[in-house]
């Protein structure tokens, strides 16, 4: 228990430290980092959806269809066209 509080204290302590000393450094790594978390996650939550969908399996297929419908509404509120014309420079 005490290892694991002295870590998240560290933790905290290294993003005010980066925060406060590098912030236009760290903004920009952080975009980076979540911009190719999303991309990753994407895709392969689209690849997991259609391998759910096809598998036959009802539960599956449901399972499949709900990403599927989580991925569509997230495209449509959020603005995902910035989030990839902004990863993959063209």
């Amino acid at each position: 228990m005490t290892a694991t509080l002295l870590v998240i204290a560290m933790v905290v302590v290294a993003a005010l430290v980066l925060i406060r000393f590098f912030p236009e450094t760290t903004k920009l790594w952080f975009n980076r980092i979540r911009t190719a978390r999303m991309l990753v996650f994407g895709i392969g939550g689209l690849i997991f959806a259609l391998a759910f969908i096809s598998s036959g399996s009802p539960l599956l297929m449901f399972v499949g269809g709900l990403m599927l419908l989580y991925g569509v509404l997230w495209i449509l509120f959020d603005d995902v066209t910035d989030t990839i014309l902004e990863a993959i420079p063209l």
